[in-house]
């Protein structure tokens, strides 16, 4: 489903820097939003979780049976925008995503040139095909801080980018304090294996192993590049992106 920030694109080459040193280790991601990177983490649990309960209210309804609406008119996504509180926290987390232009926090119902692109059922089949990976997913409604004294695990961490405008639920007024979530990885990185996606990172942090380049869409006719960063922190020799096979 659309979501900002969401890993959809480029989620299986993360995982499989992931996947190369998880062996028996805990996977944990504390900002796992649309969740596209745990689903592609080969592990026998995963911690999932997110400062956003609603998105946790969503994932954990998957997990019981909820499937989301294919249909979403635009009279029915300004009422619950409206009066959200009337509404299943589940409902309310995608509706508020997934039918929303380029998947911003109610950033405005969602329609393409010609009007003809029904987002909800789009969301409706990528949380369905999400929906087998998430039987060894176990999750939490809590801040990455809850996870300070985590050892011996492999996290990924894919937060709120610094100096960028907040389209969550959460943050969206008050920001996101990068330097606090610096020193947080600092910390886990003394008995964990840390990844991060980020656009830049402090120095004691390195160069980063990946850079992505990507498009974004800012209108109906407007696009941008930018790149994203990802960043190893602890467990060694930093890992170096595959080779690709000769034919």
């Amino acid at each position: 489903m659309q979501y900002p920030g969401g890993k959809a694109r480029n989620a299986k080459e993360i995982a499989d820097y992931i996947n190369r040193v998880i062996g028996t280790r805990t996977y944990l991601e504390p900002f796992c939003g649309s969740i596209s990177v745990g689903c592609a983490v080969i592990a026998k649990d995963k911690t999932m979780s997110d400062v956003d309960t609603y998105m946790i209210s969503m994932w954990r309804a998957v997990q019981n049976g909820w499937q989301p609406p294919i249909d979403v008119s635009e009279e029915m996504y300004m009422a619950i925008r409206k009066n959200n509180e009337e509404y299943p926290e589940e409902l309310v987390a995608f509706v508020s995503h997934a039918c929303s232009f380029a998947g911003a926090y109610w950033g405005g119902y969602a329609r393409d040139k010609k009007g003809k692109t029904n987002f909800a059922l789009t969301g409706f089949r990528v949380v369905m095909k999400n929906k087998p990976f998430l039987s060894n997913m176990n999750f939490f409604k809590c801040s990455y801080t809850h996870w300070a004294n985590v050892t011996g695990a492999v996290i990924y961490c894919d937060p709120p980018y610094r100096d960028t405008t907040q389209k969550y639920r959460v943050n969206e007024r008050d920001g996101f304090d990068s330097d606090a979530f610096w020193e947080q990885v600092k910390v886990w990185a003394k008995n964990n294996i840390v990844f991060v996606s980020e656009f830049s990172a402090p120095e004691w942090a390195g160069e980063p192993i990946h850079r992505f380049n990507l498009r974004s869409t800012m209108g109906m006719d407007k696009t941008s590049h930018y790149t994203e960063n990802l960043y190893q922190v602890g467990g060694g020799a930093k890992l170096k992106p595959r080779q690709p096979k000769l034919l």
